[in-house]
């Protein structure tokens, strides 16, 4: 015969494993949609088009083959760079163009900063005043 109290403690070490797995990390909602959408719309659903990362942004100026390995300079509070997400080595890194992400025009340290250090730029890409490509003039 088993003890109830053995048994009981086992149950609730399972139902603890069970809860933390449904509640905390959302198991059967990241299950449906990692099955439901294929890596681009995760990462692009994960770190947003022109906003957070960018990552729907860079990847479409990324299609384009005089836009690879253009350094990337986000000014919102997310890493910097998106390069490490399309990096290609056969290919020369372009120092003559940036990628900016998260432009905020009513942000004054944004506008300063892009007078600052890229007066010297035109834009090439502009989406929606907020994520840009611009090259150097020469």
């Amino acid at each position: 015969m088993i003890p109830i109290k053995n048994n009981l403690h086992s149950l609730l070490k399972i139902f603890i494993v069970s809860f933390f797995l449904i509640t905390i990390l959302k198991l059967p909602i990241n299950f449906y949609s990692v099955y439901k959408n294929n890596l681009a719309q995760r990462m692009l659903e994960f770190h947003g088009f022109c906003e957070k990362e960018s990552y729907g942004f860079v990847s479409q100026v990324y299609m384009n083959e005089k836009f690879k390995n253009v350094n990337t300079y986000n000014l919102g509070n997310f890493s910097e760079n998106s390069l490490v997400w399309f990096y290609d080595i056969k290919k020369n890194f372009q120092n003559d163009k940036i990628i900016i992400l998260n432009y905020d025009k009513n942000n004054q340290d944004h506008k300063k900063y892009l007078e600052n250090n890229y007066s010297n730029y035109n834009i090439l890409v502009n989406y929606r005043d907020k994520c840009f490509v611009m090259e150097k003039n020469k």
